[in-house]
C-alpha cells in the first residue's frame, strides 16, 4: 500500500519524457487512485490458430519445416503462451536432425503421448472396451506422461469426432489439424451407428480434466 502510494505522485505528474506501461495479471489488486488515471488495455489469450501460424513462422525464419499436425501440438502444448509456445519450439529445433519436424519428434522432446496411445483410448470409448481404454491409460503412466496433456489431446480427438459427425463443412480444417492418418480414424468413429463417443463422453472427460487438479493420482480421474 505504501510503495503505491509512493509512485500514485510520479503517476499524477509524470515527467514530459517517460510513458508508464504497467503489466499486471491481477488487476483487482491495484488501488482504484491509481486504475483511474490509467487506460486500461484488457489482452486476452492468443488462439491455438495464432500459436500455430506463429511458430511456423519462426521455424521457417530459421529453416526448418514444421508439419502440421506438429504445428497444432506444439499450440496445444502451450495453452495460450506465446513464451511456453517459443520454450517448446526452441528445444525442439535444437534437436532436429533434418530441419523437418514431424509429430513424433515434437512428442518425443516434450513428452506428449504417442498419438497411437490416444487413438488406442479413443478407440475403446467408441467400441465401449474398457479394458482397451484402460491399457492406453496404463500405457502412459508407465511412460511418465503428464496425465493432463494426454487428457487434453484426448479431447481434443473427442472434439473433432463430434465436429466430423455434426459439422462436414469442417473436415478439410479437420484433415489439416489432424494429419490425414488421425482425421481417418476420427471420420470412422464419426459414421460408427452405435458410437459411444458422444456429447456426454465429452462431458464426462471435462469432468475428469477438473478434478485432476484434485486428485492423489492425477490419472484417476480419467
Amino acid at each position: 500500500k505504501d510503495a503505491w502510494g509512493a509512485l500514485l505522485k510520479t503517476l499524477e505528474e509524470p515527467p514530459a519524457h517517460v510513458v508508464f506501461i504497467l503489466a499486471t495479471t491481477e488487476p483487482d489488486r491495484l488501488p482504484e487512485t491509481v486504475l483511474s488515471r490509467c487506460q486500461t488495455f484488457t489482452f486476452k489469450k492468443p488462439s491455438r490458430e495464432v500459436l500455430k501460424k506463429m511458430v511456423q513462422s519462426v521455424a521457417k525464419e530459421e529453416g526448418f519445416t514444421l508439419e502440421s499436425a506438429s504445428g497444432d501440438l506444439i499450440a496445444i502444448l502451450a495453452d495460450g503462451s506465446f513464451r511456453d509456445a517459443l520454450g517448446i519450439l526452441q528445444k525442439i529445433l535444437s534437436t532436429s536432425p533434418d530441419k523437418k519436424v514431424s509429430v513424433a519428434e515434437v512428442e518425443t522432446v516434450t513428452g506428449a503421448p504417442r498419438g497411437e496411445l490416444i487413438n488406442e483410448c479413443l478407440a475403446g470409448l467408441n467400441e465401449g472396451d474398457l479394458q482397451k481404454s484402460l491399457m492406453s491409460v496404463g500405457e502412459a503412466v508407465k511412460a511418465n506422461v503428464e496425465m493432463k496433456v494426454f487428457l487434453t489431446l484426448l479431447l481434443e480427438k473427442v472434439r473433432a469426432v463430434i465436429l466430423a459427425r455434426f459439422a462436414k463443412d469442417m473436415h478439410e480444417e479437420l484433415l489439416e489439424q489432424l494429419g490425414m492418418e488421425d482425421f481417418k480414424l476420427v471420420k470412422e468413429i464419426a459414421a460408427t451407428k452405435e458410437s459411444r463417443v458422444r456429447a456426454d463422453t465429452l462431458e464426462r472427460l471435462l469432468e475428469a480434466y477438473t478434478q485432476m487438479n484434485y486428485a492423489y493420482l492425477p490419472h484417476l480421474p480419467l
